[in-house]
């Protein structure tokens, strides 16, 4: 079917309607323009307040990091240290177990030992105890002597004068301990 057309209008009245026709559609092409435009704006500022507040709250919590940094490198330089004191006692380390048997396999059952003193630096062993006689102390002191472990054995002649219940101070060189290191800087 074919569309009928009257045209019953004048051309001036025709070119006006044609003509409001026109602003109208204008009219609300720039009515959805200005409330898109005006829709965006709004989702813009609300985006805009908050990343605002996200960004304050991202700069109050490094301030809290920050704050709480100094505790934290305290922490860590204390964990560094104690490791570097662990590695060099690790470096450092000796077996004294088999000097401090030999000892104790040669003492006799009459004298007691109160303080056993291995000095690494010096290598120097010290040994205080209680000698039920002088024989006995004399007799150990020739089984240290003998020891190929143990050289320079001296015994104080001055605790020599007593006879039984001999308080002694017993001082020997160490041969083959290791000494310590220097510390390494």
């Amino acid at each position: 079917m074919m569309p009928i057309r009257l045209n019953l209008l004048s051309p001036q009245r025709k070119t006006r309607l044609l003509r409001l026709i026109k602003f109208l559609f204008v009219k609300e092409l720039l009515e959805f323009v200005v409330f898109t435009s005006a829709l965006l704006a709004i989702t813009f500022l609300l985006g805009w307040l908050i990343l605002t507040g996200s960004l304050s709250d991202l700069a109050k919590s490094s301030l809290l990091v920050n704050r709480g940094y100094p505790v934290v490198n305290s922490e860590v330089s204390a964990i560094n240290m104690a490791t570097k004191n662990v590695v060099q006692a690790g470096r450092d380390f000796a077996p004294v177990a088999p000097f401090v048997n030999e000892i104790i396999t040669t003492l006799p059952p009459s004298i007691k030992l109160t303080s056993l003193q291995i000095d690494r630096d010096s290598s120097t062993l010290l040994l205080d105890g209680i000698a039920n006689t002088r024989q006995d102390l004399l007799n150990y002191e020739m089984t240290m002597e003998k020891d190929q472990n143990i050289s320079n054995v001296t015994l104080p002649t001055s605790q020599l004068f007593q006879v039984t219940d001999i308080h002694f101070e017993l001082h020997a060189t160490l041969k083959g301990f290791p000494t310590l290191k220097p510390p390494a800087s």
